[in-house]
This record gives structure tokens, sequence and C-alpha cells, in this order.
């Protein structure tokens, strides 16, 4: 298959596992250079080595949590640095567990932190960037609700999906 990403450069969150890491190793395979991002290092120097073992570009990582206020503007200094802009961003952090209804706010607060503030900083750092050169894709992985009850994810993902939507109306004109 062939995407049209040679030369393209991505940023890729929530790479340790599953959904991000194969997204990661897609976008190595269709020729982009790529900026893989999780909590997990060593999980990421095993995306990196697998990446390069299959023959394809070994992406750049960055060990950080996303709930971290200043998290954004650290990914944004380590991609511009080691790819020189950004063209595509893949939001793929996040994920739930159980909260019941009178958690402490502070378990709420993390989640959307991550879920939600997190997408809305990545895509204000390199929105810019994307709108200047009249070309960039922003994929916010989410879903409508999580299995087990009550979660704080669920609520911060049904906003991820308001805003992706409001987003599109204002960058879409400029090739985002």
């Amino acid at each position: 298959m062939d995407l049209e990403l040679r030369g393209r450069n991505a940023v890729v969150t929530g790479c340790s596992v599953g959904i991000g890491r194969e997204i990661a190793r897609v976008l190595a395979a269709e020729g982009a250079s790529t900026l893989v991002i999780a909590r997990r290092g060593e999980l990421l120097k095993t995306l990196q080595d697998e990446i390069e073992g299959a023959g394809w570009k070994r992406p750049h990582a960055l060990a950080i949590d996303l709930a971290d206020r200043a998290s954004a503007a650290r990914v944004r200094d380590e991609a511009l640095a080691r790819l020189g802009h950004v063209d595509i961003l893949v939001n793929n952090a996040g994920g739930s567990r159980p909260t019941a209804v009178d958690s402490p706010d502070g378990v709420w607060d993390e989640s959307f932190a991550i879920n939600f503030s997190a997408v809305r900083k990545l895509a204000q750092a390199f929105l810019p960037g994307m709108i200047e050169r009249r070309w960039g894709r922003i994929i916010n992985v989410t879903g409508t609700s999580e299995p087990g009850g009550t979660n704080a994810a669920g609520p911060a993902k049904a906003a991820v999906h308001a805003w992706a939507k409001a987003l599109s109306r204002d960058v879409g004109r400029h090739g985002v």
C-alpha cells in the first residue's frame, strides 16, 4: 500500500502497546519519519528495534507522561529538534480505569489531562506549522464508551470528539 507518506514527519502518542504501536509501524513502513511517545521507555526501545529490524527508518523516541502539564511543550521541542517539522499528529495516548462517581477530583483531572488536555495542547503546538505548509493531519484515536461502568475517560474522549469537530471547521480550509 502506498499512502504517500514518504518524507512526511509524524508524532504518535501512546506507542507502548496496541493501536499506537501498530500506527507507528505502519507510518515507518510507509516511509514517514516518526517520534514515538509513551510513558514506558523500555517499550519504546523495543518498538524502535522492531521498526529498524524490519528495515525501516528507526523512530526517535520520547518517554514522557502526557498528563503532566508541561509535556506538550517538551514534545513540541523534541519533535522540532528531531524532525524539523510535524506533518502528522496521532493522539492515541490515554485509557481508562473504573472511576467511581465519588472518586477524588484528582482521579478525574488526571484522566482529562491525558485524554483531552494533552490532545488539545499537542494540536495547538503543531497546528501553526501545518497551517503554514497548508498540509497536516491530526488523528485522534478515541471511543464513545469504555467497558466496566463509570470512568473518567468516556467524558474526556467525548470532549475530544466535540473539540475535533469544531477544530476541523476552523483549520480544514488550510489543508489540515
